[in-house]
């Protein structure tokens, strides 16, 4: 199968050829696939005398990947297909509370109204799966409840998704749904990918995939001499949000400032854009006046460069691959901003990187789409196992 996706079509001889297997196993693969509808008959070959060689071909629309974005009130339903084409595009408009579990069924009937549409295509197979992404940072943190993003990943959860819709669901971060859609479109596979925003956060994919999937449990406690007893280890700490991964709470300054996890100088706290507005701006504000080359909105921007210079430093100590800059940053930055960056990441380094610092594509709709994409990949892995038993 993988063959076939990854070409037009092929005959058996062809297939038996380009994958060094024996004819019985290709007639038993293609028989297999067929049946499932994962590959069609597509055209006879020219003939030399004899039959006509019948060639097959991937059909990507033999399953339907769903992937869902909630953004504070914006819900965005992507449909694709196993090639990551997009087939349906649903955009809802919703009132998130902070006593979330009522907005489920909401969301619920948005995902069931796009699959309802789909269903009516006799050229779509069914729904393989849905993945969801909850992300409230907007560029105006004050537009955020302090207590949506750990009332949402409490709340919901896959599992009522999957009750509802009697449909596989999953959940995953916001940053790695982004950074799944950004391989799709960059000329690298393989990439450090940080999310900056309010609440920036990061991720390392490989060959494609997420080489660390994102944790939305609770952190564990942090243990001091203070506290190293059986009574304090028995009492929940204050955690970090659930929807944080580990990389934003990588330390990078000890004297840094405290971040929601109790640590100081974490990833998420140093690099956040909300630590550039003083009290009475706002982020795209700050940005306006930096372009007027007022000199203490410089100094602070050059600071918040240096910090988010140590973390690719750090991260490249560990991992040498290029890194991608995504989130509202990436809209925010100049191209003077990314080269200043890269001059700070090699004055930086000991060891000499020639890895780029690339800005994200920034796509509509990014978050959504990469959630989908995470449900074709699954699929198709599945899909070729399958022809291979």
């Amino acid at each position: 199968m993988q063959y076939l996706a990854a070409h037009h079509n092929a005959t058996k001889q062809e297939l038996k050829t380009a994958c060094n297997l024996s004819l019985p196993t290709i007639n038993h693969a293609v028989s297999t696939l067929q049946a499932q509808h994962i590959i069609v008959e597509s055209e006879r070959r020219a003939s030399t005398g004899g039959r006509a060689a019948l060639a097959y071909a991937y059909n990507p629309n033999h399953r339907i990947a769903l992937g869902v974005s909630v953004n504070n009130a914006h819900v965005v339903v992507i449909a694709t297909d196993m090639r990551g084409n997009i087939v349906l595009t649903t955009e809802r408009t919703m009132v998130l509370r902070t006593d979330s579990t009522a907005d489920i069924p909401v969301c619920v009937e948005i995902i069931r109204t796009a699959i309802t549409q789909l269903e009516r295509n006799p050229l779509y197979g069914p729904v393989a799966g849905i993945t969801i992404t909850v992300s409230t940072n907007k560029p105006n943190a004050a537009l955020r409840p302090a207590n949506l993003p750990v009332t949402l990943t409490t709340m919901w959860s896959a599992d009522a998704f999957e009750r509802a819709l009697h449909i596989p669901c999953t959940m995953v971060t916001h940053t790695l749904a982004n950074a799944q859609a950004e391989l799709t479109q960059q000329s690298v596979q393989s990439a450090i990918f940080l999310c900056i925003g309010t609440h920036p956060d990061g991720i390392v994919m490989i060959n494609g995939r997420a080489l660390q999937p994102p944790v939305l449990q609770a952190t564990s406690p942090r243990i001091t001499r203070s506290t190293r007893s059986n009574t304090a280890l028995s009492q929940p700490a204050p955690t970090a949000s659930p929807l944080s991964s580990r990389f934003a709470h990588m330390p990078v300054d000890p004297n840094g400032p405290q971040c929601s996890c109790g640590q100081h100088g974490c990833f998420t706290a140093l690099c956040s854009l909300s630590t550039l507005p003083e009290d009475y701006e706002s982020i795209p504000g700050f940005f306006s006046v930096l372009d007027q080359g007022e000199a203490e909105h410089k100094r602070r921007m050059n600071t918040w460069l240096s910090n988010i210079a140590h973390v690719i430093v750090l991260a490249q100590s560990f991992i040498d691959l290029p890194v991608i800059i995504g989130g509202d940053a990436a809209m925010f930055l100049a191209d003077d901003d990314f080269h200043a960056l890269q001059q700070r990441v090699h004055q930086l380094s000991t060891i000499p990187t020639q890895s780029p610092i690339l800005r994200s594509v920034s796509m509509q709709h990014q978050d959504a789409y990469g959630a989908a994409i995470l449900i074709a990949l699954r699929e198709r892995e599945r899909y070729g196992t399958l022809a291979s038993q």
